[in-house]
């Protein structure tokens, strides 16, 4: 069974910072190394 792991602090500034560059998720989760869902519930969070 796979363990989940929660984004990093560095991980969650670079999403907002990427994000708010005009960057798609899916662009994101590709530098990140992450899937463009688990990015986009992050976002929903704020």
């Amino acid at each position: 069974m796979t363990k989940y792991k929660h984004l990093s602090l560095e991980e969650r500034e670079q999403l907002f910072c990427l994000n708010e560059q005009g960057k798609s998720l899916r662009e994101i989760g590709r530098l990140l190394g992450r899937s463009d869902t688990t990015l986009s519930r992050e976002l929903k969070k704020i």
